[in-house]
């Protein structure tokens, strides 16, 4: 979704969440929501006022206001007291002035809830892929339509070779026939026919009935000095396109060369900024969207706690000095790993022989000692470490077994 975000409505909207567009990816079908582009503005009087710039695809803007209409008569819809149609040339523009008791917030989330200024719209990657209809994720129609532009190339490439073979043929028939034009001038006047006039031209200079043909309708002029150099410099452009087919139908690379070239034309040619605009739906956000990809400190105790904290807390000590304080913690414990890694960059830690790996923390319990750094606490290091191997094993054991025996002196 890096390079191909999603789909692009010509009527623009806002596409609600992308776990539609992934599901169309990875599956072929899926369903995506569209809300109409809106804001709330200030108009006169102070009062607030919805306005509409952008509508979902698909959807019929005046069957859509009639229905609007009816649900704000019936008082299905409550807080709208005006509907203005302000469409021009310029654009879309639908103003819901809204009641001076009432909350436009409240109001266009009803809208969007009852109305077709909210819809869905449903992708279904159905094509003919050689002669059969096949349900395409995103990697096969990228994969089948850059097979097909293949195809493309080579099918035209060998259709413009073999026009150009002919044309040439015919060029050199008609070159060679001027150096020796007053014999052959004489050849289709003693001639009975046409067709005995080209039998003859093919016995006496070889020339085949393609060729004969084309001297035996050559114009005059194309007798003279200038005609013949353009008939020359023409055969001499077609040898060297020929060369440039041939060339082109013996390499793969020259040919998906030419796929590539032709699709940044048509990239420069129709391409445009989008118009459609996808945000986040409210179950679809990235608890690690809210912290900054860092530099942190991983720190396990002997009595079985691990922290987080970030290396800008830390701070080269001093002779005499007292440094940052890293662990507060009661009954101070003993440090048994301490290990720099990166936030967001593989949550592992190191072990201290080099090349083991202590734990990796899955996701949400990376979550959780971000949470306990925030609040100033720590974490069991046995509540959110798994896989745990190689000589960092021994510091998660020993941390373990040492949290025991503390719970067990409690009880």
């Amino acid at each position: 979704m890096e390079y191909i975000k999603g789909p692009d409505f010509p009527t623009g909207g806002i596409i609600m969440g992308r776990q539609g567009i992934v599901d169309a990816y990875n599956t072929g079908r899926g369903r995506v929501v569209i809300r109409a582009k809106a804001e709330i503005e200030e108009i006169e009087n102070g009062r607030e006022a919805i306005v509409v710039t952008e509508v979902p695809y698909m959807v019929n803007k005046a069957d859509m206001l009639a229905r609007i209409s009816e649900m704000v008569r019936d008082k299905k819809i409550e807080g709208i007291s005006d509907i203005r149609e302000l469409t021009s040339r310029e654009g879309i523009r639908i103003e819901f002035i809204i009641k001076k008791d009432a909350n436009a917030s409240v109001v266009l989330n009803t809208l969007y809830k009852y109305t077709a200024l909210q819809s869905s719209f449903s992708i279904n990657n159905v094509a003919l892929v050689n002669g059969r209809p096949r349900t395409l994720t995103l990697k096969d129609m990228l994969s089948t339509f850059v097979d097909f532009r293949h195809e493309v190339v080579v099918r035209r490439t060998r259709f413009e070779l073999d026009k150009a073979q002919k044309r040439a043929h015919i060029l050199e028939g008609l070159l060679k026939a001027i150096d020796v034009i007053d014999e052959i001038i004489a050849i289709i006047k003693a001639s009975s026919s046409v067709d005995a006039a080209k039998m003859t031209l093919s016995e006496r200079f070889g020339f085949d009935d393609i060729q004969a043909s084309a001297i035996v309708e050559m114009r005059l002029r194309q007798l003279t000095g200038l005609e013949k150099e353009k008939l020359q410099n023409e055969y001499d452009e077609l040898e060297k396109f020929i060369a440039r087919c041939e060339q082109i139908l013996a390499s793969g690379e020259e040919q998906l060369a030419i796929v590539k070239k032709e699709s940044m034309e048509l990239k420069a040619k129709y391409g445009d900024a989008r118009r459609s605009e996808i945000t986040l739906s409210d179950d679809e956000f990235n608890p690690e969207d809210f912290y900054a990809d860092e530099d942190v400190v991983i720190t396990i105790s002997h009595l079985g706690y691990i922290k987080r904290t970030s290396l800008t807390e830390f701070k080269t000590q001093a002779r005499g000095g007292v440094g940052k304080k890293a662990v507060a913690e009661h009954r101070a414990p003993q440090i048994a790993q301490t290990r720099q890694n990166r936030d967001l960059g593989g949550k592992r830690l190191v072990g201290n022989r080099g090349g083991g790996v202590a734990g990796t923390f899955q996701n949400e319990h990376a979550e959780e000692v971000r949470h306990a750094h925030a609040e100033g606490r720590q974490r069991e290091a046995g509540h959110v470490l798994i896989g745990a191997q190689a000589d960092g094993q021994e510091a998660v054991d020993q941390a373990t077994e040492h949290r025991r025996e503390e719970r067990a002196r409690e009880r």
